[in-house]
C-alpha cells in the first residue's frame, strides 16, 4: 500500500508539473509575434517550409545541403492538417512542453530536488532561444532538436539501452550534429559498472555508434542534394574569426543572447559546478562536443542551445551553494529578482521590436544595425546582477580564484582548496 501511495503521489506531482508547463508554454505562445522575415518562415525556415510542402518559395530550396538531410521535422509538419506554418507552430508547442518536462526529469535524475528542478525549468525556458524563438520563427527545427537532445540525456542517465538506440536513429534524421552526443552516452555507460559484463557493454556501445553514425551515412547515400557542404570547412572558417577583434564583442553579446543571466552565475561561484564535473567524464565530453559546435558554427547565440541543458545543471549547483549563505526568505527574494531579470534579458517581459532590433540583440553577427548599445546595456545589467548577488546573498565576501566569490571565513575554502 505504501508503494502504491508513493506511485500515486509521484504521478500527481508529474501531472501538476505538466499542467504548469502547459500554462507557461501557452502564455509564451500567445504573446510571441511571428517574425517579419519571409512571411514568418525566416531564412533557414524557407528551406524546411518547402520540404514540408510550402509553395511560397522556389522548390529548388528543398534540395540544398545540409538542410535537405534534416528530414524529420519537415516530414512531421507535412503530416499535420493545417497550413504549413501553423503545422510548424503546433510542432513547436508540443515539443516545448515535452522538452521542459523531460528537463524536469533530467534534473531530478542528477540529484536535484523537485523545487530546484522547477527552478531549472524556468532558467531553461527563460532563455530566448528555447520557447520564445520557437514561436517567433517556428519553421526552424531547434525545438525538436532540443527535445531529442534532452531525451538522449535522460535515457542515458536512466540507462534505457533499447530506447536510446531508437532515439539516436531519429536524431540522425533530425540533425547531423546530434549523432556526436552518442560519445556522451558511450562514456557514461563505460563509467558505470556494467550490468552484463564489459564485452556486452562494448558491443552495445558499438551498436549505438552504428545506429547514430550509420543512419547519417545512409541518409547521405539515399538523399539527393544540390551541392555538398563541408562541416570541416565551415568550422575552420569560424575558427579563423577568433583573430578578429570584433569577434569577441559579438561573442560577448551572444553569451547574453544564448544563456541570459545564467552566464553571470556560472562565473560568480564556480567551485560547486567544477566539483560536479570532477570525475564525471561523460559531462566533460558533453561540454566539449557542445562547445565545439558553438565555436565551429555561426549564429552563436542559437548554438548555445547544445550547451544549455548542462549550463542549467551547473548553474543549479552554484545556486544551491549560494542558498547555504542565507535564510530561506532572503533566498526567495533573490531568486525572484534573478528570474525576473533573466526573463527580461530573454525578451519575455518587453515588446519584441522590429526584425532589425531582434538581429542586433540576439544575432549580432548578422545584424546590419548597431549592436553595441545593446551589448553595453546587457553588460551593465549583468554587472548589476553580479554585484547584487554578491552583496545580498554572500555578504562579507572575498574572491578566491579556485572558487569564485564566496563568504569570508567559508570553511569550504580551506577544506577543499
Amino acid at each position: 500500500m505504501n508503494i502504491l501511495n508513493r506511485i500515486a503521489k509521484r504521478v500527481n506531482i508529474n501531472v501538476l508539473t505538466i499542467i504548469g508547463i502547459l500554462i507557461l508554454t501557452a502564455i509564451v505562445f500567445f504573446t510571441t509575434p511571428l517574425t517579419e522575415s519571409n512571411q514568418g518562415f525566416d531564412y533557414d525556415g524557407r528551406i524546411y517550409g518547402v520540404m514540408a510542402g510550402e509553395k511560397l518559395f522556389p522548390p529548388d530550396l528543398a534540395y540544398l545541403s545540409p538542410w535537405r538531410y534534416r528530414v524529420l521535422t519537415p516530414f512531421l509538419a507535412s503530416q499535420l492538417p493545417w497550413d504549413v506554418l501553423d503545422n510548424f507552430r503546433a510542432l513547436a508547442f508540443g515539443s516545448n512542453i515535452l522538452s521542459l518536462f523531460i528537463l524536469f526529469l533530467v534534473l531530478q535524475q542528477v540529484g536535484f530536488s523537485r523545487g530546484f528542478a522547477v527552478l531549472g525549468v524556468f532558467l531553461y525556458g527563460g532563455v530566448f532561444w528555447t520557447l520564445k524563438f520557437s514561436f517567433y520563427s517556428p519553421a526552424y527545427i531547434d525545438y525538436l532538436t532540443q527535445l531529442i537532445l534532452l531525451l538522449i540525456i535522460y535515457l542515458t542517465l536512466r540507462r534505457s539501452s533499447l530506447l536510446l538506440i531508437l532515439v539516436f536513429i531519429l536524431a540522425a534524421l533530425q540533425k547531423e550534429s546530434l549523432a556526436a552526443f552518442s560519445l556522451f552516452s558511450a562514456v557514461y555507460f563505460l563509467r558505470q559498472k556494467p550490468r552484463s559484463g564489459w564485452i556486452v557493454s562494448l558491443l552495445y556501445i558499438l551498436l549505438l555508434f552504428c545506429a547514430s553514425f550509420g543512419t547519417l551515412l545512409l541518409t547521405r547515400f539515399i538523399i539527393d542534394v544540390d551541392g555538398l557542404s563541408s562541416p570541416t570547412t565551415v568550422m575552420l572558417w569560424e575558427f579563423r574569426k577568433f583573430l578578429e577583434p570584433e569577434f569577441w564583442l559579438i561573442f560577448l553579446q551572444s553569451i547574453f543572447s544564448g544563456l541570459g543571466f545564467i552566464s553571470v552565475l556560472l562565473v560568480l561561484h564556480y567551485r560547486p559546478w567544477l566539483e560536479f564535473l570532477r570525475g564525471r567524464w561523460e559531462w566533460i565530453v558533453y561540454a566539449a562536443i557542445s562547445l565545439l559546435f558553438l565555436f565551429g558554427g555561426s549564429d552563436k547565440g542559437r548554438l548555445f542551445l547544445y550547451f544549455l541543458p548542462l549550463a542549467v545543471i551547473l548553474t543549479l549547483h552554484s545556486i544551491h551553494a549560494l542558498k547555504e549563505f542565507q535564510t530561506e526568505a532572503r533566498f526567495r527574494v533573490w531568486i525572484a529578482i534573478f528570474l525576473v531579470a533573466h526573463l527580461y534579458i530573454g525578451r519575455y517581459l518587453t515588446p519584441f521590436g522590429s526584425f532589425t532590433e531582434y538581429l542586433a540583440r540576439m544575432v549580432p553577427e548578422h545584424s546590419e544595425g548597431p549592436y553595441l548599445p545593446f551589448l553595453f546595456k546587457n553588460c551593465l545589467l549583468g554587472l548589476g546582477m553580479l554585484i547584487f548577488t554578491v552583496h545580498y546573498m554572500i555578504g562579507e565576501w572575498h574572491f578566491n580564484p579556485t572558487i569564485g566569490f564566496t563568504r569570508r571565513g567559508d570553511p569550504s575554502v580551506n577544506s577543499k582548496s
